[in-house]
């Protein structure tokens, strides 16, 4: 085999190499995205049936029994422990919606977001916390930027409840501007 036929298809190997490689990539990010729809699919339900659920049959509950009492005292502390459930049920859908995707995502970006997490936990733990950003930033919103900010989310609170930690240092490296590689504590 001459050495330009021997050029020629180690060229066409790297490119179908690299071909490979990008298909890789995208199906990756496709398999991560169905997981993510589907862990979130359970996540919801189970809240839906255990958190929510639960308060507005109390909710509702309370609203039979203020109906009911003979007293008006004790149907208005009925109705008044009513109102108090609906708050609950406000405050869970709330709770969940910013789980989903909080909307801090979308003004400030996945960096932003991880910055202005690690600020309240500063503030409310007193926990001395750095950043350490390595590779291109993402300058858009991805879809796994929600899945990854959870991640760095549960990441913290672990470190939180069972680090006994004063300072942390949070490193995140991203592959490309728009792939979160590696996170480490």
């Amino acid at each position: 085999m001459s050495e330009r036929v021997y050029e020629t298809e180690q060229e066409r190997s790297a490119e179908a190499l690299a071909q490979a490689e990008a298909r890789l990539r995208v199906l990756s990010a496709h398999l991560v995205d169905a997981e993510e729809r589907k862990c979130t699919r359970t996540r919801i339900a189970r809240e839906l049936h255990d958190g929510l659920g639960r308060v507005l049959t109390g909710f509702v509950m309370q609203r039979h029994a203020a109906a009911s009492r003979p007293s008006p005292v004790k149907a208005e502390q009925c109705r008044d422990d009513a109102v108090v459930l609906a708050q609950k049920a406000i405050q869970q859908v709330k709770a969940m919606s910013f789980q989903l995707r909080p909307a801090q995502l979308d003004l400030l970006g996945l960096v932003g977001v991880i910055v202005a997490t690690l600020g309240r936990q500063r503030e409310a733990t007193g926990l001395r916390s750095f950043l350490r950003l390595r590779g291109a930033t993402p300058q858009r919103v991805r879809p796994s930027h929600a899945m990854a900010l959870r991640i760095v989310q549960d990441a913290l609170n672990n470190v939180l409840r069972h680090a006994l930690a004063d300072r942390l240092v949070m490193r995140l490296r991203f592959h490309d501007a728009d792939h979160l590689l590696r996170l480490s504590l």
